[in-house]
């Protein structure tokens, strides 16, 4: 082999987890070549650094996700969006009041239209008078 090793090959191999023709090619490359003994080198003590690391466990997780998905969503609505619905009510509680509590006019009386012409009548008798 002449050329370097890939580096998703120097990770593979530095995990076990390269295919056994593989994995000997490669160790016979990186024996040969100090490019790649190096980087292999390196990959491997990255390995045994996460190999340290302690495991959070995650069993948890997906099921609080799950929760979180499945919940029913609040609608936001933004700020101003009250304001206006606010004074939207307001408005119409204060027409309302408007109206309710408005004084009255006095009514003129209900006439009849025999009253009206009699009324007229009156009138005109009264006009020729004078």
């Amino acid at each position: 082999m002449s050329a370097h090793l890939s580096l998703e090959d120097l990770e593979t191999l530095a995990i076990g987890q390269l295919g056994q023709p593989r994995a000997a090619e490669a160790e016979a490359h990186a024996a040969g070549c100090a490019e790649c003994a190096r980087e292999l080198q390196w990959a491997r003590t990255e390995q045994a650094l996460f190999s340290r690391r302690s495991v959070k466990p995650v069993d948890s997780l997906w099921a609080g996700i799950a929760a979180r998905i499945e919940a029913p969503r609040r609608i936001h609505r933004p700020h101003w969006a009250r304001r206006i619905a606010l004074t939207a009510a307001a408005t119409a509680a204060a027409a309302l009041l408007i109206v309710a509590l408005r004084p009255h006019a006095p009514r003129a009386p209900d006439v009849t239209a025999s009253e009206s012409n009699n009324a007229i009548a009156d009138a005109l008798a009264t006009l020729d008078k004078a």
